[in-house]
């Protein structure tokens, strides 16, 4: 698919013949390469159960012609006649368009251990390019000036299982990350979704924050469809009222047996509206005795939302204190009797 890295398998067929080396050019389709490792070296290797002391080296000639060559230090053939025999590993350009584009295998010679070379026939190979119809997911938020507010981020994986991503939230000016008591950003695997996953979040500035899941055991996470992660939203108590845009930014994700795939970016809204009601804790339009249970409950150290700050503040001191939570019951009471 469009972004995808996946290894090409280039088998060996030779059942009356030992080759102890050979040369061939891959030669790719336009928007396919060979991907780089972090060092730089093209990714290539012999598998390891034909090799013996052989050894594989791979330069980029131009273009998508890529010359492999492999040889044994002491001229010993390949073991094995059947199966694969090399593994390169390739990667598809995001924008690439659905549809099979054409590889092949040229100037191939074989070299057996006498030294008698052999010219083969030129190979060719299709690359099916899939349109990607796995990909992530976050809901339009709706968020009032102080509140905090979960956003979930769904993973739609009817045909893939995955072990791991990484993706960026990109958030609009007056937007951030809510962080509980202890200073940590609030966010938190779905239940239902992780096994053995650990989930990091790092703030990197500008509005960006990158998120990073993976499975100590490199399970995949459990289910197809619904949420899969969820960050706590919270928008200043000035923030300006409006549709605001915000990004999934980068998502890359990886299959058990390392496959990755780089999705396209996702954008979402935020809409910031409404005015801020002192004392009406959880947002809900109303004053009563629901949100002081919740500020106390909040106080006492519990991650409740949706949950406004500054509506909590009644006081207007500038801390949420047990002060806050006896002026909401006074209001509470203020407007009974008025009734």
């Amino acid at each position: 698919m469009p972004g995808q890295t996946k290894q090409l398998t280039i088998s060996l067929a030779n059942p009356q013949k030992a080759y102890a080396a050979f040369q061939l050019d891959l030669v790719l389709p336009e928007g396919v390469t060979v991907v780089r490792d972090e060092a730089g070296h093209l990714m290539a290797a012999l598998c390891d159960e034909r090799k013996a002391d052989h050894v594989l080296s791979v330069s980029h000639r131009g273009g998508g012609v890529y010359r492999l060559m492999a040889f044994s230090m002491s001229n010993s053939p390949f073991a094995g006649t059947e199966g694969a025999l090399v593994s390169v590993t390739l990667h598809a350009d995001e924008r690439m368009e659905a549809g099979t584009v054409t590889g092949s295998l040229q100037q191939q010679v074989m070299t057996e251990q006498g030294g008698t070379q052999q010219k083969w026939a030129d190979l060719s190979f299709a690359i099916n390019v899939e349109s990607g119809g796995d990909h992530f997911a976050a809901e339009p938020l709706e968020l009032m000036p102080g509140q905090t507010k979960q956003l979930a981020i769904s993973l739609e994986n009817p045909l893939q299982a995955y072990a791991a991503f990484q993706l960026d939230l990109v958030l609009p000016a007056g937007i951030t990350v809510a962080r509980n008591d202890a200073g940590k950003l609030i966010a938190s695997l779905a239940d239902d979704r992780k096994g053995d996953h650990v989930l990091n979040v790092t703030a990197r500035g500008d509005g960006t924050y990158r998120l990073m899941a993976f499975s100590m055991s490199n399970a995949a996470f459990s289910g197809q469809e619904g949420p899969l992660a969820y960050v706590a939203l919270q928008a200043d108590a000035a923030a300006a009222s409006g549709e605001l845009a915000a990004t999934l930014l980068k998502p890359v994700v990886t299959q058990a047996d390392g496959t990755q795939q780089k999705w396209a970016d996702v954008s979402f809204t935020i809409t910031v509206d409404g005015e801020v009601i002192m004392g009406d804790v959880n947002g809900d339009g109303r004053v009563n005795i629901s949100d002081a249970t919740m500020l106390a409950r909040r106080i006492t150290g519990e991650t409740l939302m949706p949950y406004n700050a500054a509506a909590a503040n009644v006081s207007g001191d500038d801390a949420v204190s047990i002060a806050d939570v006896v002026g909401i019951v006074e209001m509470v009471k203020a407007a009974a009797v008025a009734r």
